[in-house]
């Protein structure tokens, strides 16, 4: 049997939902709902519903008009529709259009609506199980390169955690964003830094004079990143925002196309803001003065985007404090490099204090290879 059978039907009708439910309780999870506003409702506030099932008549807002809003909150779940003779042109529509899975005829058998349904649920499963196998395949390639990258570019590396954090800040303010993308994309904005040495990589991010091969070598570093990203299913948008990091609202940076403004990808305007503001504080200087040098560069960023950073700044208190390595707790972030008595470049400042750096720090720490009381900062 599957896991998840429970279905939801939305009717106006006392009469219909409650015969419905009586005739199929016994094989399905049902639950009711007398009109659209409430069935939304339902949608928003319970655990997924495998399959709803909805006539096409109804106060407030149309079968049509209903599912289609059950398909942008909830793309997974089956939609099927009742409906009577003189709405079948409109229901045929729906299917064609990909907003349903089946239409049935009012007055519906408890035989033929037990079949749709059990088709419905076997649906629900390949859909959701596609999703789980893609899911799991995105995150384990995310991973993999990001572990290649602090392989490679230990000194990138360290950053990423201060820009997916920010980039994820402005994400949650924005409406026409997928949170979990700008995540991937922070993490993979520099995957395509791989072959590049750090001292081009950071003469180049600083302004300082290179000569031509190395800047070639640094502006392709999003486009050989696009690639890799544009490879894996679902990253399109992601390969989009890194192909797009460097390109600043003016239209110039890089690439070189025609793209400015509001054209280029969300995305790709949040990584260019919050790259530039990192560099900034990692180079010592305070937000405010991390926000005048970004303000000062007329028409490279999204005036939209810095109002909301600014206002993410102006909002958020946090405290430093020095703890003693065997004392480190998750939670915390990096306030300085942590280095063991060698020298030894241990933890990377702006690290969030995982389960896994927190063993590793108190590890060390046993062992005598660390001494130093480490700086952190916290949520006061």
């Amino acid at each position: 049997m599957l896991s998840n059978r429970r279905v939801l039907f939305v009717d106006d009708e006392v009469n219909v939902v409650e015969g419905i439910k009586r005739q199929v309780r016994k094989s399905f999870d049902v639950f009711t709902a007398t009109n659209p506003r409430e069935a939304l409702a339902l949608v928003q506030s319970e655990p997924d519903f495998a399959v709803i099932v909805s006539d096409m008549r109804m106060p407030q807002m149309s079968g049509v008009e209903f599912l289609s809003a059950v398909k942008k909150a909830r793309p997974e779940t089956v939609r099927v529709m009742l409906t009577g003779n003189q709405d079948q042109l409109t229901a045929a529509a729906a299917v064609n259009d990909g907003e349903v899975f089946k239409f049935l005829n009012k007055p519906c058998d408890v035989v033929s609506l037990s079949a749709v349904l059990e088709q419905a649920l076997r649906q629900y499963q390949l859909v959701t199980a596609e999703r789980e196998l893609l899911t799991r395949t995105v995150q384990g390639s995310i991973k993999l390169l990001v572990e290649a990258l602090s392989i490679a570019k230990p000194e990138l590396f360290g950053s990423i955690d201060r820009i997916e954090r920010r980039c994820s800040q402005i994400a949650e303010q924005l409406q026409d964003i997928e949170p979990w993308e700008m995540r991937a994309a922070a993490r993979l904005s520099r995957i395509g830094c791989i072959g590049i040495s750090a001292e081009t990589i950071e003469n180049c991010a600083s302004g300082a004079q290179v000569g031509k091969r190395e800047r070639e070598a640094y502006e392709s570093h999003p486009m050989t990143g696009a690639k890799m990203i544009g490879e894996i299913p679902r990253l399109e948008r992601v390969a989009q925002y890194v192909l797009y990091q460097h390109k600043n609202f003016d239209g110039s940076g890089f690439p070189k196309d025609g793209l400015s403004g509001s054209d280029i990808p969300l995305g790709a305007r949040v990584l260019r803001l919050v790259l530039a503001f990192d560099q900034y504080t990692a180079a010592g200087q305070s937000d405010a003065r991390a926000l005048e040098a970004i303000a000062a560069r007329e028409g490279q960023f999204d005036p939209a985007l810095f109002a909301v950073l600014r206002k993410i700044l102006a909002t958020e208190t946090r405290k430093e404090f020095k703890i003693p390595p065997g004392e480190i707790y998750s939670g915390l972030i990096i306030g300085e490099d942590v280095q063991s008595k060698r020298g030894v470049l241990i933890v990377c400042r702006g690290q969030a204090v995982t389960s896994a750096v927190e063993r590793h720090i108190k590890s060390l720490f046993e062992l005598g290879r660390l001494s130093d009381p480490i700086l952190v900062i916290s949520s006061a």
